[in-house]
């Protein structure tokens, strides 16, 4: 519990009296009323108000709802400058209303009711001793700038000040696990049960002891058949789920949408899970009440029912589509048993990253060995072992190298050596991978500002050189190239410079070394692209002029994907709605490749496979049925589309490929991964949950090579790592 104080002097003339504020003292927040706080009034209502503004004094943590007090300490009652010694009683009526409304007093009809009392005695009491903000009332609170209208009398003539009233802010704690007969006993889930039954639907938990066995991770799948106001009839939701610790009439459940101990009801084959799960959502944080009614195929293991889910709380009011308390949604559910998956990848550890450290761009070797991972906000990077006991070493650089953060990241092809480009001033600076030691810090142009954002650069494949973009607006005109050896040679061998000073946006080499593919801006959006263009790194020579990707596409093309065929022969870009194969020699001609099941699909990340003979796609998906496609990398044909278990609708983020098998590596925003084949049958695996913190799972980037893959979560500070497992 959190307690605000706020007021201040607040000074209610119950008579002709003239009203003197009391000093403010402890650790109150006092907002004074000023003169509109006096009244001459005798056992009638008189009113005051006033707006205040108390966002600085909000506590910090989550917040979920309030109640309002006054201390009798806080309150003075005089008679004609005399303490009060005789019966008096003073109500006061309190209205909260939004900062914005015109007069408090006539806007809201919310109010929060007090009597002051004072006995035969002198002595005060206040009742009640607290009073619960309504959720329209605390919503004002919350946003810490509101309305307050204060409307008083007396039974007689008082003169009264009151120093601060109180606000005692509530915030959620851990839902505590509870039976079935309790979840079914709450109010808005008997409502929800009634709505059902009303239309037709009925869920009724089956009652027993329940003694089977069904621990083992399920493929879950959901359909919302029916909710009050029909907005979320047909969603489709999938994920993965986790059944572990089954004791008597309990069992942990980890994975979709959140982790929780449900309980059992039911025999052998009809069962019902029950339990409350928070959703610890950043924009809809709720507890719901959840419960299941299911049957158990003996056989293969599954289980297949209905679900209903009822919202009980809500913590946060940022978003209006979160819902209020008694919203529910019910429909079909299966859980189908993962013990005939595929299993294309397994888990082979975790590293654990220091707390203050957020992984942001990621690099394996080819040949395996250890990675490196940066920091998202400073200047900071770390190898990590990618075998047991998966421990880091920091990546020390020289005193005299300042600057923002890292803004790209590459490991050479002998996996000798890792460079990493450096904002403001910018600067690349050269490690020997194995050990950490400094090969070569070269500041790339002063002064200037590294603004590049492509994540990756490309060492020559000699290791010698790297390339990079100069994105400053001093130095927007060229790709530089750096040495990344201690040979006694200039640190920068050469300057490329673009074609009309366009600006770089991204730069890839081409598998043979001979060749760069540049984006240019050409006055698109920031991190986008308008142009392409490619250099002949033998002659310095650029395609002139650039290809118009706005002409030739309908649109820009996003900066953050650009993959070379493994034969060189095309370069492929992802974005607006379609991925894009650009022929690398002249005339260099478009082929648009529609991966899309729909309007509003998009590709947003691409991989090549270690054998160079197919391109993995991860598709922003709109409509819940294509979310991963398969292109031959010769021919151009779209090989398959897919809606991959355990993603969802508008989920999928990333996408790597590991070198040695044709499986691909699939992310969705809520660091879910699914393996999928790349080649007939194109089968997906049972995805897997990329988190072991219960509500700490955002992920962050996926990288493959050879047979490893890395997989950040950002909110765990941890790279996963797993492993491709040999196809049968």
């Amino acid at each position: 519990m959190r307690i605000l104080r706020f007021g201040g002097a607040l000074c209610l003339l119950l008579s002709g009296v003239a009203c003197t504020p009391s000093p403010g003292g402890g650790n109150s927040v006092r907002v004074s009323l000023g003169t509109e706080g006096m009244f001459d009034a005798t056992a009638i209502v008189a009113s005051t108000s006033a707006f205040y503004d108390i966002t600085s004094q909000l506590p910090t943590a989550d917040r979920i709802s309030a109640t309002m007090s006054i201390n009798p300490a806080d309150v003075s009652i005089t008679d004609n400058g005399t303490p009060v010694a005789s019966p008096v009683d003073i109500s006061l009526l309190l209205f909260l209303s939004d900062g914005s409304a015109d007069d408090p007093c006539s806007s809201s009809p919310l109010f929060n009711q007090f009597t002051i009392s004072v006995d035969s005695n002198g002595a005060m009491s206040i009742t009640p001793e607290s009073s619960a903000i309504s959720d329209t009332g605390f919503g004002f609170v919350d946003s810490g700038e509101f309305g307050l209208c204060i409307v008083y009398s007396a039974d007689r003539d008082v003169h009264v000040e009151i120093d601060a009233f109180q606000i005692d802010f509530a915030e959620p704690g851990p839902v505590a696990a509870v039976s079935c007969d309790e979840v079914l006993a709450l109010p808005e889930v008997q409502n929800a049960l009634a709505v059902l039954e009303t239309n037709g639907f009925r869920l009724r938990v089956p009652t027993g002891d329940f003694s089977t066995d069904i621990e083992g991770t399920y493929v879950l799948s959901q359909d919302t058949t029916f909710d009050p106001d029909g907005t979320d009839i047909g969603n489709t939701e999938d994920g993965t789920v986790t059944l572990t610790n089954q004791a008597s009439g309990a069992i942990d459940r980890n994975g979709f949408d959140a982790s929780a101990t449900f309980f059992l009801q039911g025999n052998a084959n009809s069962l019902g899970f029950c339990a409350l799960e928070r959703t610890n959502d950043p924009f809809c944080d709720q507890t719901v009440a959840r419960l299941e009614r299911l049957v158990r195929d003996e056989e293969s293991g599954s289980l297949t029912g209905e679900f209903l889910a009822v919202a009980v709380r809500r913590h946060r009011f940022i978003s209006s589509t979160c819902g209020a308390r008694g919203d529910f949604i019910f429909g079909d559910l299966s859980l189908t048993s993962g013990s005939d998956a595929a299993m294309f990848i397994a888990r082979r550890g975790k590293v654990e990253l220091p707390a203050n450290f957020e992984p942001d761009l990621v690099a394996l070797p080819a040949g395996g060995g250890d990675g490196v991972v940066t920091d998202f906000a400073t200047l900071a990077a770390l190898r990590f072992d990618t075998t047991t006991a998966f421990t880091t070493a920091e990546l020390s650089f020289p005193q005299t190298v300042t600057g923002d953060f890292v803004a790209a990241l590459g490991i050479s092809q002998d996996d000798a050596r890792v460079a990493l480009a450096i904002s403001n001033p910018p600067r690349v600076v050269t490690f020997e991978r194995a050990t950490g030691s400094l090969i070569r810090s070269t500041l790339v142009e002063d002064p200037s500002t590294l603004t590049y954002l492509g994540g990756q650069i490309d060492f020559a494949a000699d290791a010698t050189r790297v390339y990079v973009p100069g994105s400053d607006t001093q130095f927007a005109d060229r790709v530089n190239v750096v040495r990344t050896d201690n040979a006694n040679l200039p640190d920068v061998s050469r300057r490329l410079l673009t074609p009309a000073g366009y600006k770089p946006v991204q730069v890839r080499l081409s598998p043979d070394g001979a060749q760069l593919a540049v984006l240019l801006s050409g006055g698109a959006p920031d991190q986008e692209a308008a142009l392409l263009t490619f250099v002949n790194l033998a002659t310095q020579a650029f395609v002139v002029p650039p290809i118009d990707l706005e002409a030739s596409v309908g649109g820009t093309a996003l900066a953050s994907e650009l993959e070379y065929s493994g034969t060189g022969d095309y370069i492929f870009l992802a974005g607006l709605g379609a991925v894009w194969a650009v022929a690398t020699s002249s005339p260099h001609e478009i082929t648009t490749i529609d991966v899309s099941s729909g309007a509003g699909d998009d590709p947003v990340a691409l991989a090549m496979s270690g054998d160079g003979a197919v391109l993995a796609v991860a598709i922003d998906d709109a409509t819940g049925d294509a979310d991963f496609a398969v292109i031959d990398a010769v021919t151009l044909d779209v090989l398959n589309m897919q809606d991959l278990p355990g993603i969802g609708n508008r989920r999928a983020l990333d996408v790597a490929h590991f070198g040695d098998q044709r499986v691909a590596l699939v992310a969705n925003l809520d660091s879910t991964v699914v393996a999928v084949q790349t080649n007939a049958p194109f089968t997906a695996d049972i995805p897997v949950l990329v988190a072991d913190v219960q509500d700490e799972n955002a992920i962050g980037r996926v990288v493959a090579a050879g047979n490893l893959a890395a997989v950040t979560n950002t909110d765990e500070h941890a790279i996963y790592l797993f492993e491709s497992t040999p196809q049968q």
